[in-house]
């Protein structure tokens, strides 16, 4: 027998391996991400120039971009632009430590069903691993998409806090990380009808039903301001133009849910459809179960997923498929593949072994798809950018055609070129 001392060593150390797929993901940015503008970071530049001279207000910051409000990612752009001139790059970093607030929220589920025994700690490293996937090469990679990861953290500890709070302190909590997922990124709003069904308890107490209504109502506010002035992208497709094709629509979301997994179209769709079987499956096995929070918050969290993925395909799948096919949605979608794993290890008797074989087939799938191309996509990023920096660095020397592969419009990045350079930011940078 194994003395009191050696099982938690073994323990400790089962679960520091949790984090080889977080340093890989460091590791990941540290090797191939750039600081240089590219195409939507030109458009914080103006705002940069009003942070320096004082002069940035509230409708500045929740100012509408495509459809998204950025008013955290705008904040958190703008103070990592004043501390250091290699904005751009710390939101790469700052991405991977989102990616780590999701994992973590992942885990404080995970414990709570599992504990923190050697053989919860083998469980959760499927989950670690498709966490820090590097499907989601673009958004750890390119600091803008900070927009994208921020929502999704945030949203998830929404979740997994709704799911298991018992207090008016825990809701708050709750609220404040889904304001901050909805004024970060679009889909972030799905934290809100996904946290309905946290809330919902069985059976639901007075205090409970007060929180679910308070939530909804919350949800309402937080809507009714992101609709302040909104107006439709005119140069994105309608998104209401997808409901009238649904063969189309079920194909661009099978792809947008496969996303996770590969960069080609037919081999996406084929495991976001069987992802989503697999799913639907045990919400089935388990629909009598909801009231027990090992099925509610997994339940809440494919509803994100799967809501997120829609939302893409209603803003995106107008562009084709390679519009639903960008890996910066790959970390909007991983809930589902969240959920279904947490789920299928909750299935007992006879049906445990075919749910933890398509939970592992899954999991292996999409541990696969996260690491097939991924180093040649990084040589290739970095190679890429490193072209783009050295451009910029010479913008006065440089085409239009030259400078266009940084701003579609040369004559922009001829104009803010230089409140860059007299900053001192990114390629200009001292530092």
């Amino acid at each position: 027998m194994r003395s009191a001392g050696t099982s938690r060593w073994v323990r400790a150390a089962t679960w520091a391996t949790a984090l080889v797929p977080a340093f890989f993901a460091f590791n990941y940015v540290f090797r191939f991400a750039v600081d240089v503008l590219v195409h939507d970071d030109w458009d914080l530049v103006p705002l940069l120039e009003k942070s320096f001279a004082g002069a940035v207000t509230l409708g500045d910051l929740f100012a509408q971009h495509n459809e998204h409000r950025l008013l955290f990612p705008r904040l958190l752009m703008l103070a990592a632009a004043h501390v250091t001139g290699r904005y751009t790059l710390v939101m790469a970093y700052a991405s991977w430590t989102f990616v780590l607030a999701t994992a973590l929220a992942l885990l404080a589920h995970h414990v709570r069903v599992h504990g923190w025994s050697s053989k919860s700690a083998v469980l959760f490293l499927p989950i670690a691993w498709m966490t820090f996937s590097l499907r989601q090469a673009d958004d750890l990679l390119w600091g803008w998409n900070v927009q994208i990861t921020l929502a999704n953290a945030a949203a998830i500890g929404a979740l997994v806090i709704a799911s298991h709070a018992t207090s008016w302190r825990g809701f708050l909590a709750a609220v404040a990380l889904a304001a901050i997922a909805s004024y970060s990124y679009g889909a972030g709003f799905v934290a809100w009808p996904a946290g309905a069904l946290a809330w919902w308890r069985a059976p639901l107490r007075r205090a409970d039903a007060a929180r679910l209504v308070s939530w909804l109502a919350a949800g309402a506010i937080v809507l009714a301001l992101y609709l302040l002035d909104y107006s439709r992208p005119a140069h994105h497709p309608n998104p209401f133009l997808v409901a009238q094709d649904p063969v189309h629509a079920a194909h661009a979301l099978a792809i947008t849910l496969g996303v996770a997994f590969s960069s080609e179209p037919l081999a996406a769709a084929l495991f976001g459809a069987f992802e989503l079987a697999v799913l639907a499956s045990l919400l089935v096995f388990h629909r009598r179960r909801l009231g027990d929070v090992r099925v509610r918050c997994p339940s809440a969290l494919a509803l994100a997923g799967a809501a997120a993925a829609a939302m893409v395909v209603a803003g995106r799948a107008g562009f084709g498929e390679d519009g639903v096919l960008q890996s910066r949605y790959a970390c909007l979608v991983l809930p589902v593949s969240f959920a279904a794993y947490q789920l299928a290890l909750l299935v007992e008797a006879k049906g445990r072994v075919p749910a933890l074989a398509a939970a592992a087939c899954l999991a292996g799938l999409t541990l696969l798809g996260s690491y097939r191309g991924a180093i040649r996509y990084g040589l290739d990023w970095r190679a890429t950018k490193r072209a783009q920096a050295e451009i910029l660095a010479s913008y006065r020397d440089r085409s239009d055609e030259q400078l266009s592969g940084l701003y579609p419009a040369a004559s922009v990045v001829r104009e803010r070129a230089p409140m860059l350079e007299r900053r001192g930011l990114s390629v200009f940078s001292r530092e």
